[in-house]
């Protein structure tokens, strides 16, 4: 009984406080994405600045709206696959749009678009014509699960899947510079294509709940703990009787 006694107050000692300080890690990363929330709403709600060249764009906050020179580049576009919208599987595109009177490049998030049931992968040319795009600083969407290495698929030499957007990497690939965000169309420009939320579309609700949950083991230990300390008591008093 003593060694039993001895593993359980050990196991005891090192995992409630471990359960305790993840809740509360979880707890201030979550306060942390609350207050990032709230910044970039507040500069996704400010006028759009006009954007002469990628230098600019560098010291811009994510979520920043901005408008932006230039014209679609047809050299290669991305597919990110595995991105679910409403329940629904599909991909969101991405192409390299030339800013005006430079040779940078930023990544646009046009949009997304569900998988064809017969795998058909439909045609992501761009108009190259001089326009003018409107959207939000951003990063681009996470991978739905936590990847290994990042496998893709190269369908020609104009079109690749991914399954997580390197955008640095792709601009490489292209040997041209890249600021270090995407651009979210506000709107799509084309009916087919459906605007994907970025990560600050959503809430920090999952790591409360992370939180709440290594709070809720840490109760729960402690709960048994005492139980099982006030059980062995009581069959220790009736053994000695």
């Amino acid at each position: 009984m003593i060694k039993i006694s001895f593993l359980g107050t050990t196991s005891f000692l090192v995992l409630c406080p471990l359960f305790i300080g993840l809740g509360i890690w979880q707890l201030d990363y979550a306060q942390q994405k609350q207050q990032e929330k709230k910044d970039y709403q507040e500069y996704s709600r400010s006028p759009a600045l006009l954007i002469n060249d990628a230098e600019q764009i560098k010291i811009l906050k994510q979520g920043q709206r901005v408008k932006i020179k230039g014209q679609y580049l047809n050299e290669l576009h991305v597919l990110l696959d595995e991105q679910y919208l409403q329940g629904q599987a599909g991909y969101v595109v991405f192409s390299p749009f030339q800013i005006e009177n430079s040779n940078s490049i930023i990544w646009v998030n046009r949009g997304w678009l569900a998988i064809d049931v017969n795998q058909i992968i439909p045609s992501l040319t761009a108009e190259t014509t001089p326009q003018t795009l409107m959207g939000v600083l951003t990063q681009p969407p996470a991978p739905t699960q936590q990847l290994t290495n990042n496998t893709s698929k190269q369908y020609s030499t104009q079109l690749l899947q991914v399954q997580a957007l390197d955008y640095q990497q792709l601009s490489q690939t292209l040997q041209r510079a890249t600021p270090p965000y995407v651009l979210l169309l506000l709107t799509p420009q084309e009916e087919r294509f459906q605007r994907f939320p970025d990560s600050y579309d959503t809430t920090p609700n999952k790591y409360y709940a992370y939180a709440y949950q290594w709070f809720a083991f840490a109760f729960a230990l402690s709960f048994l703990y005492i139980l099982f300390g006030i059980t062995h008591r009581v069959t220790a008093r009736k053994t000695n009787q």
